[in-house]
């Protein structure tokens, strides 16, 4: 079996008040000229189609756009998983029309699990694979809530649950593989998993309380095609496990790591041959950081002849401060206004004297997370640390739920 393993989309995200629009539809024209050129026989998404539950219009244009152009690439099947971030109503409205047109849509977790078990056929309708099409799990999809359970009993049922229902999917995919003599079977998942890389556009993606599952609790499929990480990373002992990362970044963090696709092909019970598709950048995006004097040296030293005539980079400056730079907006502003630089972003790193190092550093509220800003409150009270876990565990479950409820 041979198909193109993609995730992270994030279709309508702002970023910085920026639109993405641009950019993801370069990357969706270029992603149906790969299917084309390589003659897969799936393209596989995993999870995190859009950014938001309640997408803008601009980008469920995109999605659909994309999704009537893949007939005329040549794409037999598609399976399309939910993500954290996807709404499962918005993802599944369309799901029973799309399937005529060889499309699957598993936007959240399937009550019966034979629907997340999808057979893939070539264009000469020959059986190639099975794909246990398996989105975001839940809370509520994989754990009863009992009375009385302890934070540990939490995570550990949490764990089993996702085990169970990988298992039970895997031995339903089992069967249909062994009927057509031993199809490799290929699984999808969204969420963190031990010993991965997150990056400042990723959140802790908690289901319940559990923090990141085990690779060695999946069963043993020929490959496992992951979302939620935007970096790409190869995770199991047979490098078996991969995600594929985001198309385009998501953060300044992210504007130095390679943005890939996977060209999977895979036999039953042979370790798959991956080939990392590298998307083209339509954006530039670039951190400058030094003492404001570095910074407004560096920017003056750049230079631009890559740039296309009407092209901008989107610039983020990292200043360390003393606190004593004044308006740095207005300094900033004057060795960049010739350039063909957009500054959408200027943070501020004071510098702790040698005497302050004990004191933690003082940063702007707007640069934290939520989780950041629990465990810096956290700190500063003096609590034995049992309790300081138990209310970390209290503030992930209900952070988690809001999370989920967005």
């Amino acid at each position: 079996m041979k198909f193109i393993h993609t995730s992270d989309w994030h279709l309508g995200q702002s970023f910085m008040n920026k639109s993405r629009e641009r950019e993801h539809r370069a990357f969706l024209t270029w992603l149906l000229e790969q299917i084309a050129s390589q003659s897969v026989d799936a393209l596989i998404v995993a999870g995190d189609i859009f950014d938001s539950a309640t997408p803008p219009s601009y980008a469920r244009t995109l999605y659909f756009d994309f999704i009537t152009a893949l007939k005329q690439a040549g794409c037999p099947q598609v399976i399309i998983v939910g993500g954290n971030h996807d709404s499962v109503a918005v993802l599944n409205e369309a799901k029973e029309l799309l399937k005529f047109l060889n499309i699957t849509v598993i936007g959240g977790a399937e009550e019966e699990l034979d629907n997340e078990v999808c057979l893939i056929r070539n264009n000469k309708q020959e059986p190639v694979g099975v794909v246990c099409a398996v989105p975001y799990l839940r809370d509520r999809n994989v754990r009863k809530s009992v009375a009385g359970e302890s934070g540990e009993q939490k995570r550990q049922a949490l764990r089993q649950g996702i085990s169970d229902h990988y298992s039970a999917v895997y031995e339903k995919a089992k069967v249909s593989s062994q009927k057509y003599n031993d199809l490799p079977i290929i699984a999808t998942g969204h969420l963190t998993t031990a010993g991965s890389d997150l990056t400042e556009g990723v959140r802790k993606l908690y289901v319940g309380t559990l923090e990141h599952y085990d690779c060695s609790d999946f069963p043993s499929f020929d490959y496992i095609a992951l979302g939620h990480l935007h970096k790409k990373q190869i995770m199991g002992k047979n490098n078996q496990i991969r995600y594929c990362g985001s198309p385009i970044p998501l953060s300044f963090m992210e504007a130095n790591f390679d943005r890939t696709v996977n060209l999977v092909e895979v036999d039953y019970g042979k370790t798959p041959t991956v080939t990392e598709l590298v998307v083209p950048t339509t954006q530039k995006l670039k951190t400058i950081e030094g003492s404001l004097e570095e910074v407004m040296t560096k920017i003056a030293d750049l230079k631009f002849d890559d740039l296309a005539e009407d092209e901008k980079i989107w610039l983020e400056v990292v200043i360390k401060s003393t606190g004593l730079d004044g308006d740095l907006t207005e300094k900033l502003n004057t060795v960049t206004e010739d350039k063909p630089l957009e500054l959408l972003r200027i943070k501020r790193k004071l510098q702790v004297k040698e005497s302050e190092t004990s004191q933690t550093q003082k940063v702007q509220l707007h640069q934290m997370n939520p989780e950041e800003v629990f465990e810096i409150r956290l700190a500063s009270e003096e609590l034995d640390e049992d309790k300081k876990a138990q209310l970390s565990t209290l503030f992930q479950q209900v952070y988690s739920s809001v999370q989920e409820a967005k």
